[in-house]
């Protein structure tokens, strides 16, 4: 069930079934758990498998630097997506690779093929893998040329993307992935849901990755995408504030005219664009997953009027709010 995962002084960490004790993290709901120890910290990781794909949280809390070592179990399209904090990892064949925050790669991974995980400094590493069958995928590549041409063409363990770079996910993708680690629901009615959600992050992964992209290294210096990467966290967990661009700048210590160019060539989106989507996603989930007042709602994305706000998910969504409460 679990990998191997292979400590530096030559020996396989023993896992054990369960959370750690006190653990408050991540929780992918409805998959087995299990933990394991070694000097420099501990790891927790949660599968969820179903036919065809399979689901995989990772957490790593680290002390000091570690390398780990590890092997690809499944064949087929794989994403890796860091859910908090830098991932890196070797991958054989390709050598090494680097997720900020945010971002995430598309293979065709082969089996038994050798990975390491790298962590540099201390501190908590999440990040979301999933697989999917070739069954599924050829769903999609009827569908989709670019993904059937780069399947066609990219050698096994290669990234798919276009430029050979991660990309940022989006707000549906982030969306997408935060709702499957919420699954409200139980039993087969909870198997229906996270099937229906595996389908549409596939999808979503697929539109992100091989949309019309422009290499962000090419004008940007490392320490300034750094800073798009900020600007868009910053967004994120504050959709309530009312951030002026000079703020945002400030901010992140980057002047107003590269980071409103370089957040474009990122993310394909403007600064103002992606903080209405992560309101307008937050909203929707607030609406469908509590009983608080749409008013409430409202202000804790950002609207003191609630007419404003109406107006606002009316536009985005295509229906008022209030339409997600109705019963049928």
């Amino acid at each position: 069930m679990y990998t191997a995962l292979l400590h530096p002084a030559h020996r396989i960490l023993t896992w054990r079934p369960g959370l750690p004790a006190g653990y408050a993290g991540i929780q992918l709901a409805g998959s087995r758990v299990a933990s394991c120890y070694c000097q420099e910290g501990a790891v927790v990781l949660q599968e969820f498998q179903a036919p065809g794909y399979h689901l995989q949280v990772s957490v790593f809390r680290i002390s000091r630097k570690l390398d780990l070592g590890d092997a690809v179990e499944r064949s087929g399209l794989s994403c890796t997506l860091s859910l908090h904090n830098s991932l890196e990892r070797s991958l054989e064949g390709v050598g090494l690779l680097h997720l900020r925050e945010g971002q995430f790669m598309l293979h065709r991974l082969r089996a038994g093929s050798a990975i390491c995980h790298h962590f540099s400094r201390p501190g908590e590493h999440q990040f979301l893998e999933c697989s999917f069958d070739d069954r599924l995928v050829e769903q999609l590549v009827l569908e989709y040329p670019p993904l059937a041409r780069a399947l066609r063409t990219t050698a096994y363990n290669r990234l798919l993307l276009p430029g050979g770079r991660p990309r940022p996910a989006g707000v549906q993708v982030m969306g997408c992935v935060r709702q499957l680690l919420t699954s409200p629901y139980l039993g087969e009615l909870h198997q229906f849901y996270v099937d229906h959600k595996m389908r549409e992050l596939l999808v979503l992964l697929v539109s992100e990755g091989f949309r019309e992209w422009k290499d962000p290294g090419e004008a940007l210096q490392p320490w300034e995408i750094d800073a798009v990467y900020a600007a868009r966290k910053l967004v994120q967990e504050n959709p309530d504030q009312h951030y002026s661009i000079q703020e945002i700048a400030r901010l992140v210590r980057l002047n107003e005219y590269k980071l409103k160019r370089g957040f474009q060539q990122v993310f394909s989106m403007g600064l103002f664009e992606c903080l209405l989507e992560v309101r307008m996603a937050r909203a929707r989930e607030l609406i469908q997953s509590t009983d608080k007042p749409l008013k409430e709602i409202g202000c804790m994305v950002g609207y003191n009027r609630l007419t404003s706000f109406v107006t606002a998910f009316r536009r985005h969504h295509g229906f008022p709010p209030g339409l997600l409460r109705r019963k049928p």
